[in-house]
């Protein structure tokens, strides 16, 4: 199930757990580009997710999404992982939460 990324759904996570978003046509150079800006903010994991369609498409990422996780309580680098995020989302369309 695929809903829009709520505003504090980063924020909320906590050590060890992980959250999983897409962002629909989204290219898999850009998914690498926002995981290696990702991979810089402190304790921050950033895993780009295997495309689960069955069928080819040219319309569609090459990518499943992205996996975001942490190994601490980072209250104040969620901030920075979101303005990312934000950064993104307003070129190439809004982020969502896939539930695993």
């Amino acid at each position: 199930m695929i809903r829009p990324l709520p505003a504090a759904a980063l924020s909320q996570l906590s050590a060890q757990a992980y959250v999983d978003l897409r962002c629909p046509g989204l290219p898999l150079a850009v998914y690498r580009e926002i995981c290696a800006h990702l991979r810089q903010c402190a304790d921050v994991r950033a895993d780009i997710l295997a495309q689960s369609a069955t069928a080819f498409d040219y319309s569609q990422s090459q990518a499943g999404g992205l996996r975001l996780s942490s190994t601490s309580n980072m209250d104040g680098v969620w901030q920075q992982v979101e303005a990312i995020l934000q950064h993104y989302g307003a070129r190439y369309g809004p982020w969502e939460l896939v539930d695993s």
